[in-house]
């Protein structure tokens, strides 16, 4: 067998086999692990381990059938290791035709070897293909390196259960009865990118070459697939093989009391792990998990099945949680309540944001945006004058709003807090308004950054005359979402008729308003309009430092041709956590990171004039800004104070405490509080009220901001209303930034 391999049919076979899988309804009905009238035997296990690096394995399979091998292929290659047919050599070969491997009438051998250069796990599909369908599958399994330290060490808490790496259960080795109520459309994305571990690549990512036009949609749809595997891999150390026991009625003081529906049963899990939200298993299970998979230890079910079981509540102090399990499960296993069985648990990460995210990368029109020609885009240019905006937001105001001959790259905005970048493209919508033909749609991280353009920005200019402004808010329709709601904003939703639900966007809707408000995970939801060519005039994004350079695509994908797109942030305020990549590289993976370094690079004119950096401070006392710019913008001056606002009467603008106090662990919000801070806190918060400035206004205690974090926020606001001081806006720090308040206590 020649090792290199005609490169045709190792393009052909592999990726449209990969193909055929990715868009089958039914994986066996691609790809099996059993054929009747095929037997086949390898001379060794195909899950090994090896405790050295440049070791080469081999495997060596014999098949016996009296069918006509067509096609021999390895479909998945890794960085860092190598498998090939044959023996080992300086190009792997990963395809072959079937008739190589012939060495009787009906006896076929084949060779697999295997190296590595790096420790790992690595893992690879052979597939026999007797040119029908589903084709045969053997998966082989190398563990190089021997474990580390962090690897070895036992599980920090023994509840009786047993911690195991075992086999991450998905829809490729198991039956997996749901109970999660999904829609059609939650379905289908599901069933069109599958999980990681079940999309191989046909060829090895070289991760050294540049994004470029060819490699965009691939590079990030393997970012996500690499995410999603880190946050699994994460996960999987909670999975648990041990005892459960089962409840009708489920009762704490932190939770109250439920009673299981007819046929359904609570269970009470204990899991080897810290839960609370400040460790990576209890980050991921708070914001990416919603259920587990379940199954008995000992099962003689042909089927392999397991069942989806929902996670209702999270006892972190006992490391204990308890799960809802369907009928179908209860009757399948006979379980009965108040006994105790031997489970298998495994949970599961909820894929459905990332496959909304590999939607938007598939649904952007092209890349000329993303990975803009600066030399060859026109810079916009209008005579609009504002008073109110200082020489930078006038800059960006006049690229927003004016008019261009070529294709206009995106406009960034890059600014620190409280220099006006939210107050100056709700001014850009304002003003684009006066032109007839503009739609604007605005797009932000967060609902509440989002209520904040139709409250703060908006609807003071409604009372108007001959006003233009027509602004419609469209949110998701979660669970109190419209208490959350302030009732300024509400009345620009579009919601149903009894006004207690949103509705999704409708054609009809945006066709009647000129300023469309929204979330970047919402404005997916726009696509399925089929809206034409060009609809929107103008794509706002602001947060772009907080979202993924995926979850922008949501927003940017809806811009046309003709259409400006923006973009707005502050790398140094908090990004998305990310599990694929170290902290120093994560703000990396953010569009408007990675645009801003573009434009730095390059020397045109049009690079210069489309990024604009502001650095004049409306919000805070010198005090505070110098105090940030020189300690956080590697800067003293970096940052200006411009608004000349006062600090209290008694000239302390800004403050620190040393608090010495008890950290007390909440069950409920799984964080963690103290009572000492929270009394000092609200000391402050008198302090402030009590020596108002007169140049601040009327004294209003809802511009008196209170930052923290967890159950803290919820026993701050608490003790803040018993004294008399309910109005002051009390809030989770990752919910606040892009908002302004008078003072501020973290």
């Amino acid at each position: 067998m020649s090792h290199s391999a005609d490169a045709q049919a190792l393009t052909s076979y592999n990726d449209r086999l990969l193909e055929e899988f990715r868009n089958s309804s039914n994986d066996n009905h691609i790809l099996t692990e059993e054929i009747d009238d095929v037997g086949v035997s390898c001379d060794k296990d195909l899950t090994v381990s090896c405790d050295q690096t440049d070791v080469t394995l081999q495997w060596n399979f014999q098949i016996k059938t009296e069918r006509q091998l067509v096609h021999v292929a390895l479909l998945k290659q890794e960085p860092g290791a190598s498998f090939t047919f044959g023996e080992v050599g300086s190009v792997a070969c990963i395809y072959s035709s079937g008739e190589c491997f012939l060495v009787e009438d009906i006896t076929y051998e084949v060779t697999v070897s295997f190296t590595a250069v790096n420790p790992g796990l690595y893992e690879q599909w052979l597939v026999l293909d007797f040119d029908t369908r589903p084709a045969l599958l053997r998966k082989l399994k190398v563990r190089v390196g021997q474990q580390t330290v962090a690897d070895c060490t036992d599980p920090p808490v023994d509840y009786g259960v047993t911690f195991r790496s075992a086999e991450r259960w998905h829809q490729w080795n198991r039956v997996i009865i749901t109970c999660l109520l999904r829609t059609d459309d939650e379905l289908e994305m599901l069933k069109k990118y599958k999980p990681p571990q079940l999309r191989f690549l046909s060829r090895l990512h070289n991760h050294q070459i540049s994004l470029n036009h060819d490699n965009y949609k691939e590079r990030m749809h393997d970012f996500l697939y690499r995410e999603e595997r880190a946050k699994d891999q994460v996960i999987s150390r909670l999975t648990v093989r041990g005892e459960i026991a089962t409840l009708k009625i489920l009762s704490s003081l932190e939770f109250g009391m439920a009673i299981a529906p007819e046929g359904q049963l609570f269970c009470a899990v204990y899991v080897p792990y810290n839960l609370t939200p400040d460790t990576p298993e209890g980050l991921v299970l708070k914001r990416s998990v919603q259920s587990v998979l379940i199954a008995p230890l000992s099962s003689n079910d042909p089927n392999l099945k397991v069942y989806e079981a929902i996670i209702l509540q999270v006892n972190a102090r006992e490391n204990k949680m308890y799960l809802k399990l369907s009928k179908i499960c209860c009757c399948d296993l006979a379980l009965k309540s108040d006994q105790s069985y031997q489970m298998e648990v495994q949970f599961q990460v909820n894929r459905y944001n990332f496959c909304i995210m590999h939607k938007a990368v598939d649904l952007l029109p092209d890349t000329k945006r993303v990975l803009p020609d600066l030399k060859n885009c026109g810079v916009p240019v209008t005579s609009i004058l504002c008073e109110k905006l200082n020489t930078k937001q006038h800059s960006a105001l006049e690229f927003i709003t004016g008019k261009a001959d070529k294709f206009v790259a995106p406009l960034l905005i890059y600014g620190p807090f409280g220099t006006g970048k939210t107050f100056t493209l709700a001014t850009a919508a304002r003003k684009l308004c006066e032109q007839p033909d503009s739609k604007v749609l605005v797009c932000t991280h967060t609902n509440s950054s989002a209520d904040l353009y139709i409250r703060e920005h908006l609807h003071p200019f409604m009372d108007k005359i001959n006003n233009r402004i027509q602004p419609i808010r469209i949110k998701a329709n979660k669970a109190n979402a419209l208490s959350a709601t302030d009732d300024i904003t509400i009345k620009y939703c579009f919601l149903a008729d009894n006004g207690q639900t949103f509705l999704p966007p409708t054609e009809a809707a945006l066709d009647s308003h000129n300023i469309v408000i929204t979330t970047t995970a919402m404005a997916i939801y726009f696509y399925d309009l089929k809206l034409p060519e060009n609809y929107f005039t103008h794509v706002l994004i602001d947060e772009a430092s907080q979202m993924l350079e995926c979850e922008a695509l949501m927003a940017v994908g809806l811009a046309g041709p003709n259409t400006k797109v923006v973009l707005a942030g502050d790398h140094m305020q908090m990004g998305p956590k990310l599990f694929s990549i170290g902290d120093c590289n994560q703000s990396q993976c953010t569009l408007f990171n990675r645009l801003f370094h573009l434009y730095q690079g390059q020397k045109c004119d049009t690079a210069q004039s489309s990024r604009v950096i502001f650095n004049e401070n409306y919000r805070s006392t010198n005090e505070i800004v110098e105090f940030v710019s020189t300690h956080f913008y590697q800067g003293k001056n970096i940052i200006k104070a411009t608004a000349d606002i006062p600090p209290p009467t008694n000239g302390r603008a800004l403050k620190f405490h040393h608090v010495r106090g008890e950290c007390l662990f909440d069950t409920v919000s799984m964080s963690w509080f103290n009572k000492e801070e929270i009394a000092i806190v609200v000391e402050e918060v008198k302090e402030i009220l009590e020596h108002w400035p007169s140049s601040w206004g009327i004294k209003n205690e809802s511009t008196v901001c209170v930052l923290s974090d967890g159950s803290q926020v919820r026993q701050i606001r608490t003790v803040l209303k018993r004294r008399g001081l309910g109005e002051v806006y009390v809030e989770n720090i990752a919910n606040v930034q892009g908002k302004s308040n008078l003072a501020s206590k973290e």
